[in-house]
């Protein structure tokens, strides 16, 4: 979208990881990202989600829900990313769909519902990981992560959205009166 931006941090050498920081997209509780991405050789990348605070072992790199894609190991995981270390909260085996060959991720953060899922045409998506946890409850902003001692070159990530959740109260059970049934279907169309 115009206006929007990815800032990349220089973690100069020794450093095993690269981190576009989304700075323009709004911080928000619930909300999800989707995102597309081809590989010529397998990597560790993935989205950071409510992320916040700094970490000690990699500059530039935040606390938060790391939502990792692992096509080296054919894994996908949702992690905590604290001060210094990664927790493991979910793992599940997903074959990498093969080099130049496009997969689309979502990941989503509601509450304290996290989800991951995966589609191989756009628009069907499969649950592939569903965790809760109350570490990080509020907003932060989003990061994109790649590398994490596999490289961080020839990772193509492309269609990525970020959206608000807004979540609908359906149990509301609306009160009207002094209305005649023909001007509630007038009304309604």
């Amino acid at each position: 979208t115009e206006g929007r931006s990815l800032v990349g941090f220089d973690l100069g050498t020794g450093s095993d990881v690269a981190v576009a920081e989304l700075d323009k997209a709004p911080a928000a509780d619930d909300y999800y990202i989707t995102w597309k991405e081809t590989y010529i050789p397998p990597r560790k990348h993935g989205f950071m989600l409510r992320s916040q605070g700094v970490r000690t072992d990699r500059p530039g790199l935040k606390q938060g829900y790391f939502f990792m894609v692992n096509s080296v190991a054919g894994t996908v995981h949702i992690l905590q990313s604290n001060t210094s270390d990664f927790n493991q909260l979910a793992e599940a085996t997903l074959v990498a769909p093969g080099k130049n060959v496009p997969r689309w991720f979502r990941a989503t953060a509601t509450g304290n519902k996290l989800t991951l899922e995966y589609s191989d045409n756009g628009s069907d998506f499969t649950n592939i990981l569903s965790v809760t946890d109350d570490l990080y409850p509020n907003a932060g902003t989003s990061q994109y992560v790649i590398g994490l001692g596999e490289g961080i070159r020839q990772m193509y990530v492309d269609d990525i959205v970020i959206s608000n959740i807004k979540e609908i109260n359906t149990n509301i059970n609306p009160f009207v009166s002094n209305i005649s049934p023909y001007q509630i279907i007038q009304r309604d169309n």
